[in-house]
């Protein structure tokens, strides 16, 4: 019988420090999807670039029973099956069950795919949507894990330093050094909302493959 399949993301930051009780990434979740489980190994690798904001720039794999399987890149690893139909299901996952993916091999992105539940099918409903999410993914080619943490926990001062130096721009009535700096404030703006998760952003986003 047709179902489908909840899927929760998190990090798995076997490279990272532990995170400073202070520190606004403490929780390892990403977000939570739902998908039909006659979807493909193509399809969740896709659904999951869409979720993460990320542009299918880099090499990726799933590691699932011993075994790897991925998208094919021109220049990157084969794989010994076809991604379009490897189906989920034949998986036979049990719930609380986790699998691997892995993109972006130089940066050492690992995030850990469980199967949180099984649920009837919707049929007024479209899939794979979004149902929740706690927090951003990091920006594609922002480095590797302990890069992404040394250049998110130094925003905080490099904000208050843009801050102080349009404050004197404006004491100075220098429009052309404020207009100069729009640039740095776009750069920022990415890392400044890290912890805003929309879904229905995520779910008005449609894969034009």
């Amino acid at each position: 019988m047709p179902c489908r399949d909840r899927y929760g993301i998190r990090d798995q930051r076997r490279a990272l420090p532990t995170p400073r009780v202070d520190s606004p990434h403490q929780s390892d979740d990403l977000a939570s999807i739902v998908g039909a489980s006659d979807s493909t190994i193509a399809d969740l690798h896709y659904t999951l670039q869409i979720v993460f904001g990320w542009s299918d720039l880099h090499l990726n794999l799933f590691h699932i029973h011993g075994q790897d399987y991925g998208v094919y890149d021109d220049g990157g690893m084969g794989f010994s099956t076809d991604p379009s139909k490897v189906l989920l299901r034949d998986f036979k996952f049990r719930v609380n069950e986790r699998f691997r993916y892995e993109y972006d091999f130089g940066a050492f992105w690992e995030h850990q795919v469980r199967l949180e539940a099984r649920l009837p099918v919707g049929d007024k409903r479209i899939y794979p949507r979004c149902i929740g999410g706690e927090r951003r993914a990091p920006p594609e080619d922002c480095g590797a894990p302990v890069a992404f943490m040394e250049r998110r926990d130094a925003i905080p001062l490099q904000m208050e330093e843009l801050m102080w130096q349009i404050r004197g721009d404006l004491e100075g009535n220098d429009l052309e050094a404020i207009r100069d700096r729009i640039e740095s404030i776009e750069n920022l703006r990415e890392w400044l909302t890290l912890d805003e998760f929309d879904r229905r952003t995520v779910n008005a986003v449609r894969d034009p493959r």
